[in-house]
């Protein structure tokens, strides 16, 4: 398959950006619990950041669908490397503050608001048309597997070497993702945009910044995909970003090697759902059921994970969980990617991601007060039945159980066709 390599550091720095902006905000989050000695304040801290992220892309994507999405994608990352720097610069010289950590988390979480859906919307420009849907598909997996992995670093980072350890990682990171972005070269047959005046944008933009919610409400697959994995992250999310460090080093009272044999466990996992077991299944039981299998796997796996103290069987469980992330997540995000129309793509994004991460912020503050109220066992357990109830709300998604069973070639653009009152303001983009 080839995309070239414009894609490729597309690819690349988009990871690199995402992985720093985690990398700080875990690092920075667990600074604050250590001045605080507070597990409330550690998950206030995140949520806060995670927050702003999540609920200021339905309100900054239009942007990134009405300008040059590569000229925005780059000055985000630019601002980003600036935003970073300030922010070591503040830890290491400045008296700690919860009010200058906290402020720069929410500028970083701003303009990840604007990068990621500006990201989003780049592929159909980097590569041929012949490879778009492989691209797309390739694109959104990354984003979603970086996206979870991200904190997973952080925690091992942070529990190896520290907040320095953590904060230089994610420096390196967004400094090469700076880098890479430089050699990003439009070359697709689809323009990035098709308007660049400020002054029509601002007066509209009150209409615009709905339309990535709107649309992902009237088209009724993905709808009931949102809140399916809504559910989802809101087990997932919290559990790899505020529960496993603290379950791993005070639950089972085991060494940060535990939590990186754990994590390289899950990343096997979802090497071994991404290379065999998706395509296996798809082929076995349809790529629908394997949807269902795979979000059930990754409940079962965290929730049994929950009673279990022994080594090998804690890698078992997150080998199972691994995989069956991967298998959910290359089957819904190909799904949404080759069947949302061209100019919506950027907006589309935006409302997924709003949707699907909604509860996030909710669910790690809840998280925070279980773990402190009850034990750590027990916030495992619910992460994972949270899961396993958004598997049964799966099961009634029958939009995307009857687009499933054709061929990606037949459903690229078909959301328009489907639900056209959800990309009503397509030609107006």
């Amino acid at each position: 398959m080839k995309m070239g390599t414009s894609f490729l550091f597309f690819l690349t720095s988009s990871a690199l950006n995402t992985i720093a902006l985690h990398c700080v905000r875990f690092g920075m989050s667990w600074l604050v619990m250590r001045e605080t000695d507070s597990a409330i304040a550690f998950a206030t801290v995140f949520s806060t950041s995670s927050l702003v992220e999540i609920y200021s892309k339905p309100m900054l994507a239009p942007m990134a669908d009405y300008f040059d999405r590569l000229n925005i994608y780059r000055i985000c990352v630019g601002l980003a490397a600036t935003v970073m720097l300030v922010l070591m610069l503040a830890v290491s010289f400045l008296p700690f503050s919860i009010a200058v950590v906290t402020s720069l988390l929410i500028a970083l979480s701003l303009i990840a608001g604007l990068r990621d859906p500006a990201a989003a919307g780049l592929p159909p420009a980097l590569v041929e048309t012949k490879h778009l849907t492989s691209a797309l598909s390739l694109a959104a997996s990354t984003s979603s597997v970086v996206g979870l992995c991200a904190p997973i670093s952080g925690a091992l980072l942070l529990a190896i070497g520290g907040v320095p350890a953590t904060l230089g990682a994610a420096a390196i990171a967004c400094a090469t993702g700076l880098f890479t972005s430089l050699g990003i070269r439009i070359s697709g047959s689809q323009p990035t945009t098709t308007h660049k005046q400020w002054r029509e944008y601002l007066r509209t933009w009150h209409l615009r910044m709905i339309d990535g919610v709107r649309a992902v409400f009237l088209t009724r697959s993905e709808r009931i995909m949102a809140i399916v994995v809504a559910l989802t992250n809101a087990g997932l999310f919290p559990f790899f970003s505020v529960v496993l460090p603290l379950w791993v080093t005070q639950g089972l009272g085991a060494s940060a090697g535990t939590m990186a044999i754990i994590e390289i466990a899950f990343g096997m996992g979802i090497l071994f759902g991404s290379t065999l077991l998706t395509a296996r299944l798809n082929i076995f039981v349809g790529r629908f059921m394997a949807l269902v299998t795979g979000n059930a796997l990754l409940g079962v796996g965290i929730f049994v994970a929950a009673f279990c103290s022994n080594m090998t069987l804690l890698v078992l469980c997150f080998v199972i969980s691994g995989a069956g992330f991967a298998v959910f997540n290359i089957n819904a995000s190909t799904l949404r990617s080759a069947a949302t129309p061209p100019a919506f793509r950027s907006r589309m994004a935006a409302g997924v991601a709003f949707l699907s991460s909604c509860l996030n912020p909710l669910a790690s503050q809840g998280i925070g007060f279980v773990i402190d109220g009850f034990s750590l066992d027990i916030s495992v357990a619910i992460c994972g039945m949270l899961i396993l109830i958004s598997t049964a709300l799966l099961m009634k998604n029958v939009d995307a159980k009857s687009l499933l069973i054709r061929p990606n070639e037949e459903i690229v653009g078909i959301y328009a066709s489907l639900y056209p009152r959800a990309f009503s303001r397509e030609k107006n983009v």
